[in-house]
């Protein structure tokens, strides 16, 4: 069984070697079937820090959440993330599950424009060899919007 999934991505420090990284290992284990947003810059928010760039990405897998989750913490690690960096602010990868097969996760994310904007860069694509059709990002658009 396939699952839809949607997750965001950020970076502060040396944010574009990063993001590429990230976009690559990604890429090697969840396959060719991923969709990235674009790049964008945007302000640090509820910490003191440099700008982050941010994207949002979404793919389908037959990994169950657990799974998905292990694999994108350790590619935050692989990024070089570290508990006493994240303590003086220093992101080096945060990934984060905004949806897993239809389950939101991460409101304080949804809630922010950027996100929103991203995710609406996604709408109306399928995600290769797929039949990803965002349908819960537009139920979870719905029943915030009401």
């Amino acid at each position: 069984m396939q699952r839809d999934v949607l997750i965001s991505i950020g970076s502060n420090h040396l944010a574009p070697a990063h993001m590429e990284q990230v976009k690559d290992l990604l890429t090697e284990v969840f396959g060719d079937n991923i969709l990235f947003s674009s790049v964008i810059q945007t302000q640090a928010v509820g910490i003191d820090s440099p700008d982050f760039l941010n994207c949002v990405a979404a793919f389908t897998t037959p990994l169950d959440y657990t799974h998905v989750r292990n694999h994108l913490k350790h590619m935050e690690t692989v990024c070089g993330n570290t508990p006493a960096k994240r303590k003086h602010n220093q992101v080096e990868m945060d990934i984060d599950i905004l949806s897993f097969d239809g389950q939101h996760y991460h409101q304080k994310d949804w809630d922010r424009d950027y996100i929103q904007g991203l995710v609406k860069e996604l709408e109306g694509h399928e995600v290769q060899d797929s039949t990803c059709s965002f349908n819960s990002i537009n139920n979870h658009r719905n029943k915030r919007d009401k």
